[in-house]
This record gives structure tokens, sequence and C-alpha cells, in this order.
């Protein structure tokens, strides 16, 4: 059974470039990984959007999300995504980004989230990560540098800070064991990020027993 790494933030925040350096990691040790958000379950659902009921085009080929009951679809369906890879991984890490997490995590089931799970939060605010969205789609090196919301939108939907929850509602509501969780303030350099990552992995077994 897999070990599920939860990746979670704001866009813009570090949490695609974190799950990299995971995946990486653990790929290094002789471990199957992948890495999976819901990116492409919700850029389908626009796809599918003809009459932009549900979303709008923005520039670079981006969207916004008009209809926020989408949001919620994405990520049952991202848990779908990911049952169908636990037998056969050894670690998965789970990426998205919402305004509220209380709220975003109530779409999967519990078990999903008590079992074999680990959560790190990556928190930065709205301007650092809206400069590192723009640096992202103006350099694109990869696939995952997709653009956000239309800046607006952005500053209006990710006001919440989903700090306060993550540190101790996520242990009350799904009995996460405190070890299970890591916060990292994500305002540093890539290499800060990389320190701050390898104290949370000298925590987990299954990446230092190897």
């Amino acid at each position: 059974m897999a070990l599920k790494w939860f990746v979670i933030g704001r866009p813009g925040s570090g949490k695609t470039t974190s799950a990299r350096y995971i995946i990486q990691l653990a790929k290094n040790k002789g471990l199957s990984a992948i890495h999976m958000n819901d990116y492409e379950i919700l850029k389908q659902m626009f796809r599918d959007d003809t009459e932009q009921k549900k979303f709008r085009p923005t520039e670079h080929e981006g969207f916004d999300v008009l209809d926020f009951s989408v949001m919620q679809t994405a990520l049952q369906e991202l848990e779908r995504s990911v049952e169908s890879y636990i037998s056969s991984m050894d670690l998965i890490t789970i990426e998205f980004a919402r305004d509220d997490y209380d709220a975003a995590l109530k779409q999967f089931h519990p078990d999903f989230l008590r079992k074999d799970a680990y959560f790190l939060y990556l928190d930065a605010d709205i301007e650092i990560c809206l400069q590192r969205i723009h640096e992202r789609i103006t350099c694109c090196s990869s696939v995952d540098d997709h653009p956000s919301l239309s800046d607006n939108s952005f500053r209006s939907h990710y006001q919440k800070d989903n700090r306060s929850y993550i540190t101790s509602n996520l242990k009350n509501d799904y009995a996460i064991d405190e070890q299970r969780i890591m916060v990292i303030d994500n305002i540093g350099s890539y290499v800060e990020l990389i320190n701050k990552l390898n104290q949370f992995v000298e925590t987990i077994p299954l990446l230092t027993l190897i």
C-alpha cells in the first residue's frame, strides 16, 4: 500500500517544487512514486464546458472558475485516481490548492486521510505566490508550470489563512498525529525550502530506512 503525501497551500507557494523533490528522493531510493494533482481534472472540465457556464478562459490558456462546485468534484475524482495507484506504488504525492482546506478535505473519505498519510502545508503570502506564478509562466520549464486564476480572482479567492486549520483542526478532526504534519514558511530560497523538506523527510520511515 502506498504512502500518501498531501502537498497543499496556495498556488505559487512551492507545492509542485516540493512534490518533485519528494518524488525524486523516493525514486533515488529505489521506490516507486508518482505525483498526482487536480489540475488536469479541472482543465478537462474547463474544456468540456463549451458554454462557459462553470469556467471562463484567461490569458496564457488558463481559466477562472465560475461555479466552485467543480472544485469539490475535482477532489472526489482525484481520490478515485489516487486509489487506482494505491496497490502499485510506494509513495504518491497529492497536490491541490484550495481557499478553505476544512471544506476541501471533507471531499475525501476520512480513512483516505487517516491511513498512511502525511501532510505538508506550504505557507507564503499572496503577493509572493503571484510573483512566482508570473515567473513560472514566463519561464515555463515543465507541464506543471501552468497558470492559475487571474490576478484579481487569485487575490479574492485565496485570502483565507489556512495555517491554523492545518496545525490544529487537522489533528482534531481526523486524528492525524502531529508528527505527520509539517508547515513550511516558504518565503526564502530554494535551498532553504529543501533543507526544511529534508527535516520532514527524516521523520518518515519509508524514506529513511532504505
